[in-house]
């Protein structure tokens, strides 16, 4: 999702699915919201030459998203003055034309990019997804369960893009990273049957840091890439238990002692995981660590087979 969001520490997003800001909204699955009306321009498809559709389709993502600067490395938005829809529709058009998406992005177009964007009207300010009712977003367009809605439709998109032969792995970082750390477990199912790799520089951080928010993203990418990420540190020295300590995610916590988590391992600001547990309302992780400590932590959270 340019980048449903929380802080970074709680979801790391690229967002192009979490934070994405676009100067108009795109169309959604829903009815509900207004839209520009300025009817979207034609994609001409040239059928008898695929570096013709993939030509088009490198001139369409290149017009139609640009970087945003408050995003970070991972931030593109959909900015054209035409509904999402219409652009979504466009690229599936090129794409069942014969359009190479891998030759699209050894010329800097990304079909991803286009796949795993927001719905801008789930976006509240400045950045992040809206409450259980819209009196608590500033978005007017924003309407109850439109993050929901939105990850499923971005679950088809996937879906789509890999049945069309979409390499799993292309991209920096590749969708994998975002995927695990705010989309539908169906999504991050979908990749790994594709035989998506287990990157572990997802922009500073490792696909291991990105599953921490979630027990069942957690353990379907322990089950997937192994223990290899356990003790891995990212650009500010945290390793995944530290990431799931600072969240607050006790079972997780749990999770990632039985894999072979290091609590003694420090960040840069020189913390450890029990450090970061002192606070009140991490109570339940410190009382965790202590145990793990005496050897008489019990290994009952361990991921399903």
């Amino acid at each position: 999702m340019l980048l449903m969001m929380k802080t970074m520490s709680v979801i790391r997003t690229c967002l192009i699915s979490s934070a994405l800001v676009a100067t108009s909204c795109r169309g959604a699955e829903s009815s509900k919201g207004s839209y520009p009306s300025t009817p979207s321009p034609q994609v001409v498809l040239d059928s008898g030459a695929r570096s013709a559709a993939t030509a088009q389709l490198v001139e369409l993502l290149r017009t139609n998203l640009y970087r945003g600067p408050q995003l970070g490395d991972g931030g593109y938005v959909y900015w054209s003055e035409h509904d999402y829809d219409s652009f979504w529709l466009r690229v599936q058009r090129l794409i069942e034309a014969d359009a190479d998406t891998s030759e699209a992005y050894r010329d800097g177009a990304d079909v991803w990019r286009a796949a795993l964007h927001s719905d801008t009207r789930c976006i509240c300010a400045p950045f992040g997804w809206g409450g259980p009712d819209t009196s608590k977003c500033n978005n007017p367009k924003y309407y109850p369960g439109c993050h929901e809605a939105d990850l499923v439709a971005i679950e088809k998109r996937i879906a789509y893009l890999l049945d069309h032969g979409a390499d799993p792995d292309q991209g920096a970082p590749p969708p994998i990273c975002q995927v695990v750390n705010w989309g539908t477990l169906d999504s991050v199912k979908q990749l790994f049957a594709r035989n998506a790799k287990c990157p572990e520089d997802c922009s500073g951080y490792t696909l291991l840091h990105s599953a921490t928010n979630s027990y069942d993203r957690l353990c379907l990418v322990l089950r997937a890439c192994g223990r290899k990420m356990i003790n891995a540190q990212d650009s500010a020295g945290r390793t995944p238990l530290l990431e799931a300590v600072e969240l607050g995610h006790t079972r997780n916590v749990s999770v990632l002692l039985d894999y072979g988590a290091d609590p003694e391992i420090r960040d840069r600001r020189g913390r450890s995981a029990a450090d970061m547990a002192r606070p009140r309302q991490k109570a339940a992780i410190a009382r965790l660590l202590r145990r793990w400590s005496t050897g008489s932590q019990p290994t009952l959270t361990a991921c399903p087979p």
